[in-house]
């Protein structure tokens, strides 16, 4: 059995929340510790200064989505702290050649992860939009902001800590689709079970409606001959005009009729003739033992 497509969606869609929430969380960490060890290792002023709006970016995504509930909102908006604090960075540690710049490949993930295809296609397009407006500032127009550039060893920081957001990001898609999955199965065996229960009752249902029909023939069955028969003692009850010298009785249609025919044509009773002692003594007086 298939579950329908709204299901599918639903469940898919619950699971933004969890993961905005988790990206939330991590790039917020990520974003403190890059200011701490901008701050500390004399990085420009400007770039430890979007680092930290980036952080208040995140901060404001967890307050909406824990507080309001505002999932698509806090997403974009923690995928705007993380793009913040990977192009402002970027501009003043080498422009289109900081080590900074690499990270970009993470945002469209990210919005992936947390609003959908369509807020990874719109990240996308930010993304490469600016990719493209500073490699013309710096390559084209050869305007340059770089006060400070990117050395191997933040080139090896910023390789390293890309390659553990990544894992975790794949280590959090991963675990939401297995819940998600495992959701799923539980509310397709649910949906099981409750059509085996229904289809169950169904046939109840008819076993007693069948039941109830065979019932109910009986019953018209024994009303048919209790009207009959209640016909029949109707024809046999109230008074009936009987002649006091012949005995015949008088039907419902004014004609004089015999006792013997009026109750064999109005009942089941048949007659038997014979002969009782005293009218055989009277007719017959010549018989006497």
């Amino acid at each position: 059995m298939k579950s329908p497509p709204s299901t599918h969606n639903g469940l898919y869609s619950s699971s933004y929340p969890t993961a905005t929430i988790v990206t939330g969380w991590v790039g917020m960490g990520f974003e403190l510790g890059f200011t701490i060890y901008y701050q500390l290792s004399g990085y420009p002023a400007q770039a430890v200064l979007i680092n930290l709006i980036a952080v208040l970016l995140s901060v404001a995504g967890l307050i909406l989505i824990k507080s309001f509930h505002k999932s698509r909102l806090a997403a974009h908006l923690i995928v705007l702290g993380v793009y913040a604090a990977l192009v402002g960075p970027g501009v003043f540690t080498g422009g289109i050649d900081s080590s900074a710049i690499v990270w970009l490949i993470f945002v469209p993930f990210i919005a992936a992860l947390t609003a959908g295809a369509e807020a990874s296609f719109i990240w996308s397009v930010v993304t490469m939009l600016s990719l493209v407006g500073l490699f013309i500032l710096n390559s084209v127009l050869r305007i340059d902001y770089t006060v400070r550039p990117s050395d191997s060893v933040e080139r090896f920081i910023d390789l390293a800590c890309a390659i553990s957001a990544m894992a975790i990001a794949i280590w959090v898609n991963e675990t939401i689709k297995k819940r998600m999955v495992y959701r799923l199965g539980v509310e397709i065996s649910e949906r099981t079970h409750s059509q085996a229960e229904l289809r169950l009752r169904n046939q109840e249902l008819e076993q007693l409606n069948t039941q109830l029909l065979s019932t109910k023939a009986n019953l018209e069955a024994s009303n048919s001959e209790l009207e009959r028969a209640l016909v029949d003692i109707k024809q046999l009850s109230g008074m009936l005009p009987i002649c006091s010298s012949c005995k015949k009785i008088r039907n419902d249609k004014g004609y004089w009729e015999a006792i013997e025919a009026y109750l064999r044509n109005h009942s089941e009773v048949q007659f038997s003739h014979g002969i009782c002692p005293d009218c055989a003594e009277r007719l017959y007086p010549d018989t006497r033992p």
